[in-house]
């Protein structure tokens, strides 16, 4: 799920092919720092109308510099997903797996150090199971994947046309550590084995533009079912976390406290400081190990083993996560959150 950013709901005019669509879209301002754009591809979809993929030349990086990106001809101006390309030694054009755009999806890595009885070594090197709900083109997955080799990622997406041109044009089916699951998220979650995923992330976004408080997640994720469900799935001394766009304080404090009392662990917090992304929040839960007492996580130790973890992965640096840490992270205090 991108970002909120300069989201306006715009929608294609009746009558203009996809490719006319998308470059008047980005004449009038869309996407201010492409100098040139192309559709590269067309699909139906029942859930979502058309889908477009576009490829874009950005200004101001190497020159040459190539962007995929995935667009909803319903909503031209929200990006679903982004890679950026690089030629492959064989000559094909690429996803650069080190590549994770949006500040939102890497608020989501920081939920790796606070596993609270691994270490940072053991994060990045023993094996982990991971639960993706919420597809898009795979750019989580993919950095994870890469970034965490021993991990194995189940992936959820409702729409089976975003699946397969996750697979087609985001180069997601080349990696074997990565399933990719078609059905609903909450049912998945509600299938799933007890205590079997290490790291559960919910990256959900509503698409419902009837509903003006809560734009991430769909309001089935947010019932005291689904969470409760989000836990059991997720092993004691895992982490789980959730991307929620909110613009109610009341609604997003009764969302954290149904967290909180699910897991039965502590809850915290990024916040996006962003002029344009005031409501966009990552929170994060740790699951607790029976007899063992679970101290909150404060931003000193979450930065601390962040160093730690950067050592074994280099690839998070790019990030700044310790900077957003400092200034970003909360632990949730029901009584203080207004």
């Amino acid at each position: 799920m991108p970002p909120k950013g300069s989201k306006k709901a715009a929608t294609a005019k009746k009558g203009l092919k996809a490719d006319e669509a998308v470059e008047g879209a980005l004449l009038q301002g869309l996407t201010l720092t492409m100098k040139q754009a192309r559709v590269i591809h067309r699909r139906e979809s029942k859930l979502n109308g058309d889908i477009l993929v576009e490829e874009l030349v950005v200004e101001g990086a190497q020159p040459g510099t190539v962007v995929r990106r995935m667009r909803f001809m319903s909503n031209l101006e929200l990006e679903q997903t982004e890679v950026r390309l690089v030629i492959h030694p064989d000559g094909r054009a690429v996803a650069d797996k080190d590549y994770l755009p949006y500040q939102c999806l890497q608020g989501m890595l920081l939920s790796l150090p606070l596993f609270p009885t691994r270490s940072a070594e053991e994060v990045a090197k023993e094996p982990m199971e991971i639960l993706i709900v919420g597809l898009a083109g795979g750019m989580l997955p993919r950095y994870l994947r890469n970034t965490l080799p021993a991990t194995n990622i189940d992936c959820v997406e409702l729409d089976p046309a975003v699946a397969d041109i996750a697979k087609e044009y985001f180069d997601l089916s080349a990696d074997k550590g990565i399933t990719v699951h078609v059905a609903d998220g909450v049912d998945f979650v509600a299938a799933a084995p007890e205590d079997w995923y290490d790291l559960t992330l919910m990256d959900v976004n509503a698409c419902d533009e009837n509903d003006k408080i809560l734009e991430a997640p769909p309001r089935p994720f947010i019932t005291p079912e689904f969470i409760n469900a989000w836990a059991r799935t997720t092993r004691p001394g895992g982490v789980a976390a959730m991307n929620v766009l909110c613009s109610d304080p009341a609604l997003f404090n009764t969302i954290l406290l149904r967290i909180r009392d699910a897991f039965g662990g502590p809850v915290s917090f990024l916040k996006d400081h962003a002029e344009d992304a005031d409501e966009n929040y990552v929170v994060y839960v740790c699951k607790p190990v029976p007899g063992k007492p679970l101290e909150a996580p404060t931003s000193e130790r979450v930065r601390a083993k962040l160093r730690l973890l950067e050592q074994q992965a280099p690839s998070l640096k790019q990030f700044n996560l310790s900077k957003r840490t400092a200034e970003q992270f909360n632990q949730f205090d029901p009584d203080a959150f207004p």
